[in-house]
């Protein structure tokens, strides 16, 4: 979905409303798979009394310190290569690795 949502994003005319309408299909599909996987995983492993904590901290690592380090670094290769060359070079390999996943499943 993320390389369909950057081709658009670089070929379309009329990007915003664009944007938004694909913009708004990505982020709920991630976020409810997202916290289904790790309140599971936090219900299945966490101590008796400890599963709110450890909700609040994977929830905190996630949205807080990997949105940082994600920011920062795609700042910094932002910088290095330009916005353009990334979104091309990340929609081909997405592209890429879903072909071949699809492959996989057939067999």
């Amino acid at each position: 979905m993320a390389s369909v949502k950057t081709v658009i994003q670089k070929v379309h005319s009329e990007q915003y409303q664009i944007i938004n309408m694909v913009q708004n299909l990505v982020t709920p599909s991630f976020n409810w798979s997202f916290l289904r996987r790790i309140l599971t995983y936090v219900q299945m492993h966490a101590p008796p009394g400890t599963l709110a904590t450890l909700t609040g901290l994977s929830g905190g690592a996630h949205y807080g310190f990997g949105k940082g380090v994600g920011g920062l670094v795609g700042g910094v290769l932002k910088e290095t290569f330009g916005s353009t060359a990334i979104a091309f070079r990340y929609s081909f390999r997405i592209l890429v690795h879903l072909v071949s996943w699809m492959r996989s499943r057939q067999e």
